[in-house]
């Protein structure tokens, strides 16, 4: 079955539909087959839960909302048990394919349906699909399992050994590290006031430059400094830094969209080159660093974006 599933996925126009308030698994699921196969949407009947919203936010995915299933020629449901979790789409289904992991209490009206509920995610199935299809899994696509797996398993509280093997195998392919994935969900517990005010802040005080229609941004606040990057980040911005200054010391947070990771952007080489230059020190992850030293933290937060701007130049726009 997976085999004819794989099929179907290389042809056509298609929509994969998420169920109501849909779950990180859902929409992991759903990006890592959207990068993996042509002409494919992403559609939800009733929004995202709040660590949905985290993925999408941090993963910069487009979702539509309520799409219109006579646009596409194939319709996909992932990680849905019966068709009523899909709202008042669960009438207007012709043979959709479906990809779902828990138990069969209820028969999808379709001949293309894979339902494997030893599986602790839906993402492990979509795994093995792309194992099948022998299709290369990007970072983007990892991210989205993996944060599909560790969501769904309640950080491997509900996990297999074939979770954990899954999980291992793509990491080791996509050289992920467990808090790439972490960072996935960063804002998914954030509910504490002062640094809500510090993400107000910075974004009231930032300023921005674009290059290649690529935005950098740059803003300064007195803490924080990592949440409020990747506020930045979910507001639109490519890359960003935000520096806090404490007597002459001053701090930076560096972050970057995992696409632009994927384009050859490197924020921790960048970082240590320029703590090298001025006698700081810098360093980190290709999509998230940090750099601190002694000097004037507006000085510094401009050869970041004028940095950044000349590395960006040199990066030419996918097709």
């Amino acid at each position: 079955m997976l085999k004819k599933i794989l099929d179907e996925l290389k042809t056509g126009s298609k929509c994969i539909l998420l169920h109501e308030n849909a779950d990180p698994d859902a929409l992991g699921s759903a990006v890592a087959l959207s990068l993996a196969f042509p002409n494919v949407s992403i559609g939800t009947v009733e929004g995202l839960n709040r660590p949905g919203k985290d993925v999408r936010n941090n993963l910069g995915v487009d979702v539509i909302e309520k799409p219109d299933l006579s646009d596409f020629d194939k319709i996909v449901v992932v990680d849905a048990p019966s068709p009523d979790r899909l709202g008042e789409y669960q009438n207007k289904l012709k043979k959709p394919i479906v990809i779902d992991h828990h138990s069969k209490t209820f028969h999808w009206d379709t001949e293309l349906c894979y339902v494997d509920e030893n599986k602790a995610s839906c993402a492990e199935i979509i795994y093995e699909i792309l194992r099948l299809g022998d299709i290369k899994i990007t970072r983007t696509m990892g991210l989205a399992l993996l944060a599909s797996i560790l969501s769904d398993t309640g950080k491997f509280s509900y996990a297999t050994q074939d979770t954990f093997r899954t999980f291992g195998e793509i990491m080791d392919e996509t050289d992920l590290s467990v808090n790439d994935v972490l960072s996935v969900f960063e804002d998914q517990h954030d509910t504490d006031y002062s640094r809500k005010i510090s993400r107000l802040k910075g974004a009231q005080r930032l300023r921005y430059d674009v290059v290649n229609r690529y935005i950098v941004s740059v803003s300064q606040i007195s803490t924080f400094e990592a949440s409020v990057c990747s506020a930045l980040i979910s507001l639109g911005a490519n890359v960003s830094f935000v520096g806090s200054q404490r007597d002459d010391e001053f701090r930076i947070s560096a972050r970057t969209t995992h696409d632009m990771v994927e384009l050859g952007m490197h924020l921790g080489n960048l970082m240590a080159d320029i703590g090298e230059e001025i006698g700081g020190k810098g360093g980190g992850h290709d999509g998230a660093a940090g750099l601190s030293g002694t000097g004037d933290v507006e000085a510094v937060l401009n050869i970041c974006m004028e940095r950044t701007k000349s590395v960006l130049s040199l990066i030419k726009r996918p097709k």
